[in-house]
Parts: C-alpha cells; sequence; structure tokens
C-alpha cells in the first residue's frame, strides 16, 4: 500500500522556509541568533553585520549566540523528510545515495603529498536517530565517515546537523581524521560546516600541523584561508611553521599569517557538544555550591520557571556552578569552584537568579555580567571557560605532578581544605598526570618530557621546559629539592595560585627560588 504525504511534505516545506536563514532564505547548518531582537541567520550572513537584516536593531559581536533549538528543529525536519521518502522536502532527491562498490585508487593532485584521496564506500546511507552519538572510541558518525574518506555520507550528515566539532577518545575531530588522510574535499566541507581550524587534538597538534607535516600545500592554502592560526604549539613546542621542509609551504604560512582575534571570532560562531562548554541552552545543568537557604529556594523557582535541571553531584554534565559570595564580595574558593574553572565550566554568582525570574527566555540573560563577580582573581573563570570553550588543553596539560602527601590528612590553604584524592582529582581535570612514584631526573626521557602546552609559547618562561613537579606542604618538605629546567619541586600553595588564576605562575612570583 503507498502512503502519499503530499500534505505533510507541503507542511514541511512551509516549516523549513520559516526555519530558514532570514537573510538568504537558505537552509543553515550551524545558525546562530541575535539576542537583542531573537532572529536567526547563517554564520555566513552575520560575519561582519552590524545590525539585524530583518529589523534593523543595532548588534553587538557579543550579542551572536548559536541557535540550539533552531538548528534541533532543522534536524527533526530532515529526520521527517526521511521517513517520508525525500532528502529534501523542496526536491524530489531520494534519502539514500548509491555508492560505488569500489574505493578510487588513491590519485596525485597539485599537491606535492601524492597520498590525496577520493574514497567512496559501499551501499546507501542512513541518518542514525542520534546524529553526534559516540561509539566505544568516542567517535560520531561524522568522524568514521572522514576516515574513510566518505565524502557524500559526510554531506548527508553535514546537512542533517551532525557537529563538525566533536573530539574522539584521542582528541581528534573530523577536520584532523580528513586531514591526515588527505581528503582535501571532505576538510573544505567540514570547514564551510563551521568547524574550528586550530582544535588541537593528539599530541596538541592541530589540523595546520597534519597539513604541513604531509607537505600538502593545497591544504595547507585551504585551511589559512580559514584563519587558521600559524603559531599554535604542540606539546613540543613546536608551530607548524617549524615543521616545513619545503619552501612553498614555508612562505604560504609566512604570508597568511592570521591574527589570534580572527580565529576567535570565527570561534564564536562554531557550535559545540561538550556540555561544560554551552551557553544558555536546553542543556542548562546546575550544580548549587554551598547556597545559602534564600539562593537555593530561588534557584528552585528558576528551574521551575525555564526548565533548568539541577544536580546534586559535580559531574561532566554540569554546565553551571552557582556560588554565593561571602560578606566582602568576594568568592570562596572551594573544591567545586576549583574543578570548575580547570574544567571551564561556567562560575556564575547567585546575583544572576533573581532577574531572571523576570524574563520569559533564559537565552536573554548575559550570564556573563555575573561571571567574574567577586572572583578572586578578576578574569580567571573567563579565561578558563573560553579556553575549554576553544577547545584548546586544560591547565596542567604536559605537566606530571607527585603528591608527596600522607593521604590521610587534610590539608588546609587559608579558608580551603583538601585531601590528597580532591588534589588528585583537580589534577586530573586540568588535563595533569598524577604519578605514582617521586621521578628521578635521569628518568625522564624523550617518551616523558614535553612542553605544557600553557607556556608552549613562551621560550623564556621559567616552567618552559618544566614537564614534572614534586608537590609538598612545608611542615613534610622532602629531603630533597629539585630546581631544574624539567623537574621543579613546589610547595601545594603553588598548585592552588596555579588554579585560582588559570595560568602557570612562575615561582618566582610567588618568592620561591
Amino acid at each position: 500500500m503507498n502512503t502519499s504525504w503530499s500534505h505533510t511534505t507541503e507542511a514541511l516545506k512551509q516549516l523549513i522556509d520559516c526555519l530558514s536563514c532570514s537573510k538568504c532564505k537558505n537552509k543553515s547548518i550551524s545558525p546562530v541568533r541575535y539576542l537583542t531582537c531573537g532572529h536567526w541567520y547563517c554564520p555566513a550572513c552575520v560575519d561582519s553585520a552590524t545590525s539585524c537584516f530583518k529589523c534593523n536593531v543595532p548588534v553587538q559581536p557579543n550579542e551572536i549566540q548559536p541557535a540550539h533549538t533552531i538548528a534541533t528543529l532543522m534536524q527533526c525536519c530532515n529526520t521527517i523528510s526521511q521517513i517520508i521518502g525525500q532528502v529534501d522536502p523542496q526536491s524530489n532527491v531520494s534519502d539514500t545515495v548509491e555508492l560505488s562498490s569500489k574505493p578510487a585508487l588513491p590519485t596525485t593532485s597539485n599537491s606535492q603529498w601524492p597520498f590525496r584521496r577520493k574514497h567512496t564506500i559501499v551501499a546507501a546511507k542512513t541518518i542514525p536517530k542520534n546524529i553526534n552519538k559516540r561509539n566505544m572510541k568516542g567517535e560520531t558518525s561524522l568522524h568514521t565517515a572522514c576516515v574513510k574518506g566518505d565524502t557524500e555520507y559526510v554531506k548527508l550528515l553535514i546537512d542533517a546537523g551532525a557537529n563538525p566539532n566533536t573530539k574522539d577518545n584521542a582528541g581528534w575531530t573530523p577536520l584532523q581524521e580528513a586531514m591526515a588522510n588527505g581528503y582535501y574535499d571532505i576538510c573544505e566541507l567540514i570547514l564551510k560546516a563551521g568547524a574550528a581550524p586550530d582544535t588541537p587534538g593528539l599530541k596538541n597538534k592541530t589540523a595546520l600541523h597534519e597539513a604541513v607535516l604531509n607537505n600538502d600545500c593545497d591544504s595547507v592554502k585551504l585551511l589559512m584561508s580559514y584563519h587558521a592560526n600559524p603559531n599554535v604549539f604542540d606539546e613540543f613546542g613546536k608551530r607548524p611553521l617549524d615543521y616545513c621542509w619545503s619552501n612553498e609551504v614555508r612562505d604560504i604560512l609566512q604570508e597568511g599569517e592570521a591574527p589570534e582575534e580572527s580565529f576567535d571570532k570565527l570561534q564564536n560562531l562554531n557550535r559545540t557538544l561538550d556540555p561544560s562548554i554551552s551557553l544558555l541552552n536546553d542543556q542548562f545543568v546546575v550544580y548549587p555550591s554551598n547556597l545559602n537557604s534564600d539562593s537555593r529556594k530561588l534557584l528552585h523557582q528558576l528551574a521551575s520557571k525555564h526548565n533548568v535541571k539541577i544536580v546534586s553531584n559535580l559531574s561532566p554534565s554540569v554546565t553551571h556552578i552557582i556560588v554565593d559570595v561571602n560578606e566582602h564580595g568576594i568568592t570562596i574558593l572551594t573544591y567545586d569552584v576549583l574543578f570548575g574553572i580547570l574544567s571551564g565550566k561556567w562560575i556564575v554568582d547567585s546575583q544572576f537568579i533573581r532577574p531572571s525570574l523576570d524574563i520569559e527566555d533564559l537565552n536573554a540573560m548575559d550570564m556573563a555580567l555575573f561571571e567574574d563577580i567577586g572572583a578572586p582573581n578578576i578574569g580567571s573563570f573567563k579565561r578558563a571557560r573560553e579556553n575549554s570553550n576553544k577547545q584548546k588543553p586544560r591547565l596542567f596539560n604536559g605537566c606530571y605532578f607527585y603528591l608527596a602527601l600522607n593521604p590521610m590528612d587534610t590539608y588546609t590553604i587559608g579558608d580551603l581544605k583538601l585531601t590528597k584524592q580532591e588534589l588528585k582529582s583537580l589534577i586530573i581535570a586540568g588535563e595533569g598526570r598524577v604519578l605514582q612514584r617521586e621521578p628521578k631526573p635521569e628518568n625522564i626521557n624523550a617518551t616523558t618530557k614535553c612542553i605544557p602546552f600553557h607556556v608552549a609559547a613562551d621560550k623564556l618562561h621559567p616552567l618552559y621546559n618544566c614537564s614534572h613537579y614534586i608537590i609538598y606542604v612545608p611542615i613534610q618538605e622532602p629531603r630533597f629539592k629539585y630546581n631544574m629546567p624539567e623537574m621543579k619541586t613546589l610547595p601545594l600553595t603553588w598548585l592552588i595560585e596555579c588554579i585560582e588564576k588559570f595560568k602557570l605562575i612562575d615561582p618566582a612570583e610567588l618568592g620561591l627560588s
């Protein structure tokens, strides 16, 4: 029995028209919306706009945010169109794509790298219900399609709303997978879909590192045209330029160096799946940290009105940590706050709750106004969150720690009290590695020695070559203290100060020699 979907198709057409970009009227893969008026557009349409095209309301760059609801609705439309037998209700194209039975052989292009491939895969493909679901390796369907070089399936996934900025368990994005395998066309597709070109992956190498290592001139040009930053450092302290082995690639990098602000602007328009760095959206998950009774009551009212989820455990799903300030207007440092800094969570003063009860759309609330209120070091909360928002390595990336502490004791630093286990958890949250045995300088070799990411840009920084740290408390000082370029013995106060200020601090700043 054949089912007619004519009415459904017509209704779906009208819905897609409503969800399309307010300027170009095309379906947007990664729509963004203006917080001032609520209209949404393609990222390309608002790249240099200073006012809304539809209502002419002035718009600042910080008032442009990802339109998660629109993207979700568009994905639902794609799902419905598959059910009724059309990829796009506005066309008669079937929802399946027949591909060739054999992959094409590697071909040589104008690039000096001979391994760029055009690869096709057997059989028709369908879009998974949860398009961004990860497998055991942390890979999404877009990851695997990029690894296989399945260009047509990559197109289908992107059109269906697949997120181009997810990382697998090794830290690789779909762009890096495609770049490492030489799939130029796929790289171009993913970049057009909003992929961040500078996301560090394995060993903190970016897609530009991979392209330069492969001496792939065309791919280097492509990445530079999307404002890839040639000054990002890997865990060996090397930029893409440092890996050049041809003058042609070197000339492309030197001629096209992009300022950091261009990269930041591009990143702000990219969507991300990591809930710890999401802006206010349907995944707003709140963890109240030591709130007083009045703040807790107001928070539950907020949750009821705006469908906000409140959790009692500080898990990776938490997006916002809500705190009270003390009588001096300062946020009291706790394990929760330190963990939030290291993991890039929003840490927001509870003062935001009351005004949020008076608005209908929580997305209209400028949370940044309440982010650094009471921060012990102004700007540290924001720096940590923006670092995570750009998917850069966390504070202790490239650092190994040995805690010369008693596991049964509780350590007090000011008003802060922490156990050894909590300190381990904080180091891990900052992507540091905890050593079970005290390291010896003679055992630090090429497999463990690396340049900490957050000092890699400054070769004169005293910790530039320091990858190993022994942490102690003054009442339990170790018999031997190291002050070597690759290994240092430092007090626990140094570790806490680093987290609080979100930077690897020169020990001399704390009076430590």
